[in-house]
């Protein structure tokens, strides 16, 4: 797709008509749903702390001219769309040697049109951070929304440093928050932070990032002498800590009421349902696969088995009274507390334990142990893939290998595609439960 502006730092409608009239076939980059500018001023505070730079979607397209991708201490975001459904770029921010990143807050116009950051508030302690500005201006085609493309950004943003910050510690943002009585602070002050458990837990330690050092006063108070982060932890009965394996892998799991997930998880949860089986020829021989489907849940999940691929370690906090199951359709299931004889389950289907460390599903034995994630397989997805012949091992990847799944990185940002139901009708917004396909990703959307 052609790009449809000239350089706006001119400040210069004239160049942009002249441009616009030299290009040909105007009309074909007329979009149906229209099209919507944004022009955001990223700042850095304080000065000399750091620099910024911004990422766009792969369906924004820049500005001609604008040079926001090379880190500098301000820069103006601008790019137009079509459809402003899912409009966010990133930012990100990059300290000086010294300096830590805090977080986002916006900055409010002063009279002179310059603009004042906010720093008694952020609006994201997240960096590299999403964000979505409002459209500055919108129009049916091309050619008016260019023309009428503001000569200054009406909104700022501004990406925060200090030298000592407060965080929640790993996976623990559903058990508490944390704050401080200065966000960006400077050598020599004196600051005092402060963690607040929920309702269901209690505060347990604030660890020093750089010693490991755990310190049990709440609040803290401490003397700024070099950039620091302090983590909050807490304790709560409705915790449940889990563990990838190291570098990253498979981890089976199940959970019998709605677990919340931490609000930035990098794990993918995976599920196996009548869109997974594929054949494929491995050695000669036709061979089966379950390609597992990745679903980002908002929020969390309701009670049901998946496999969940990731790393590190996670808190998943418990709602003991949600025991809702999951609305998706999924091959899994748990042998609960005394474990499954294979004979006694439901006929018409195989049943097949899973392996860990080779990551493929291998037919069960007579009796599958507590607590084990396993997969019936419906003897009719086998039938249609290889008539008479019941695999003894089904592969996640079409290719056979078992050493990871290459293709599919925990956490993985696919490029905003729209909202659309599994009937592929495309929707402005999640309104009902259900299974939605959002980013080109299978997401369960929960009411709750």
């Amino acid at each position: 797709m052609k790009k449809i502006f000239t350089s706006l730092c001119n400040n210069s409608k004239a160049l942009l008509v002249t441009a616009l009239l030299s290009m040909t076939s105007i009309s074909a980059l007329a979009g149906p749903t229209g099209w919507f500018n944004y022009y955001v001023h990223l700042d850095t505070y304080p000065t000399g702390a750091g620099k910024v730079y911004a990422e766009l979607q792969s369906t924004s397209i820049k500005a001609d001219g604008a040079n926001f991708e090379t880190p500098a201490e301000s820069v103006d975001v601008m790019y137009t769309m079509q459809d402003n459904d899912l409009q966010a770029f990133t930012a990100h921010a990059v300290p000086n040697d010294g300096w830590i990143v805090a977080g986002y807050t916006f900055g409010t116009k002063n009279e002179d049109g310059t603009f004042t950051a906010k720093t008694d508030t952020l609006i994201t302690v997240k960096n590299p951070a999403s964000i979505s500005p409002k459209s500055t201006s919108s129009a049916e085609d091309s050619l008016t929304a260019v023309s009428t493309f503001p000569l200054e950004a009406d909104t700022a943003y501004y990406a925060v440093f200090t030298h000592v910050y407060p965080r929640v510690g790993n996976g623990q943002e559903n058990f508490g928050k944390v704050a401080i009585d200065k966000i960006s602070n400077n050598i020599g002050d004196k600051v005092t932070l402060t963690a607040t458990p929920d309702s269901t837990s209690t505060f347990a330690y604030w660890l020093e990032k750089s010693t490991g050092k755990q310190i049990k006063d709440n609040p803290l108070t401490v003397d700024v002498t070099k950039a620091e982060e302090y983590y909050a932890y807490f304790e709560s009965e409705l915790m449940e800590t889990v563990t990838f394996p190291e570098g990253g892998g498979y981890l089976p799991y199940y959970t019998p009421c709605y677990v919340y997930y931490p609000d930035s998880y990098p794990f993918t949860v995976m599920v196996f349902d009548t869109d997974s089986p594929t054949k494929f020829e491995l050695n000669g021989k036709d061979a089966i696969a379950a390609v597992p489907t990745p679903i980002n849940y908002y929020g969390g999940q309701f009670a049901g088995v998946q496999l969940l691929y990731g790393e590190g370690t996670h808190a998943f906090k418990h709602d003991p009274t949600s025991t809702d199951p999951s609305s998706n359709v999924n091959f899994l299931r748990w042998t609960g507390e005394t474990g499954v004889k294979t004979d006694t389950l439901p006929a018409g289907h195989h049943y097949y334990t899973f392996d860990v460390n080779n990551e493929v599903f291998k037919i069960a034995g007579a009796e599958i142990a507590a607590k084990q994630v396993y997969m019936a397989m419906p003897d009719s997805c086998v039938e249609k893939l290889t008539p008479g012949s019941f695999p003894d091992v089904i592969y996640t990847k079409t290719d056979g290998s078992q050493t990871g799944i290459a293709t599919i990185k925990a956490g993985e940002t696919v490029k905003s595609k729209g909202i659309y139901t599994l009937d592929g009708r495309k929707v402005d917004a999640m309104e009902q439960r259900g299974i939605y396909i959002y980013d080109g990703k299978k997401i369960l959307y929960r009411k709750k």
